[in-house]
């Protein structure tokens, strides 16, 4: 039996109450009452001193336990801490890569800036650059037509490399045809795209007029057909660079062809002979170097 259960069993009790019990008797000598006890002085001595070795055998066996394992001190309550709630199991966000290009054959060349030469939306008129017979033009629901066959230009001598473009629309073949001019010095002297119609379908062709006459030089004699129809809205477009000319309608190429000629020049338009051929949404735009 450990130190523990003697201090919580009854014997500390005991011994300290028959402890108790035999100095009590040392102390008084006798007791009287149906039985008489009488002690001599000698023993009375004895007793005593056996009483008080109870007593203390009985305190040391209750006192003892306690030095020996004191009962621990009430731990203090710490104060509440706040409960925060577990952060959301959210993914880290992975870094782009930065993908350096050391090979400088791979980097893209810069997009040319665009520079437009000239444009009319003939939203408020003909312009003021239009050259020439002003009075054969006019301008009715924002679109250029023409009411003889004057000629208008814009541009200079030294315009070259460009892209022209403009949506028209002829009438059937009774009614007249559009003379597109470029590389013009003057009304009588520039190569010509005359757009025309023939019953309800439209051609183009290319031809050189001058002072001496009109001419279709080796490569461009043939007149291309079917590229766009009488009454109906059509885009064309002429890219001019150093002698090279082409020319498409609606996308679809006609002429691709080198003219061996200085194309330097203005651009104009004659509309003719009845006011039935629209222009609109014209514009020059040079070619990037």
């Amino acid at each position: 039996m450990g130190f523990i259960e003697l201090a919580t069993s009854p014997l500390p009790v005991v011994l300290a109450i028959f402890g108790g019990i035999a100095v009590l008797l040392a102390m008084i000598g006798s007791v009287e009452g149906n039985i008489v006890i009488k002690i001599t002085p000698g023993r009375q001595r004895v007793l005593f001193a056996i009483g008080m070795v109870f007593i203390a055998a009985g305190l040391a066996l209750y006192l003892l336990p306690k030095v020996i394992n004191p009962e621990p001190l009430p731990a203090a309550t710490p104060d509440p801490v706040p409960t925060t709630a577990p952060a959301e199991n959210t993914p880290e966000a992975t870094p782009t890569p930065v993908h350096t290009i050391t090979d400088t054959s791979r980097i893209p060349p810069p997009v040319p800036e665009i520079l437009v030469l000239f444009e009319d939306d003939f939203g408020s008129g003909l312009k003021p650059e239009w050259q020439g017979n002003r009075n054969s033009w006019r301008v009715l629901n924002q679109q250029a037509t023409s009411i003889s066959c004057g000629v208008i230009s814009v541009g200079s001598l030294e315009w070259n490399n460009y892209v022209l473009s403009f949506t028209f629309e002829l009438p059937t073949a009774t009614d007249g045809n559009v003379q597109v001019l470029f590389a013009a010095h003057d009304p009588q002297n520039s190569w010509v795209a005359a757009l025309l119609t023939e019953g309800e379908n439209g051609a183009v062709s290319l031809l050189k007029r001058a002072d001496s006459g009109v001419t279709w030089p080796p490569g461009v004699t043939t007149q291309r057909n079917g590229l766009f129809g009488a009454r109906q809205s059509s885009q064309f477009t002429l890219q001019v660079e150093g002698s090279m000319v082409r020319l498409s309608i609606n996308d679809q190429e006609a002429y691709n062809v080198d003219l061996a000629d200085d194309l330097s020049g203005a651009i104009g338009l004659r509309a003719c002979p009845k006011s039935l051929s629209w222009i609109d949404d014209l514009k020059v735009v040079l070619l990037p170097e």
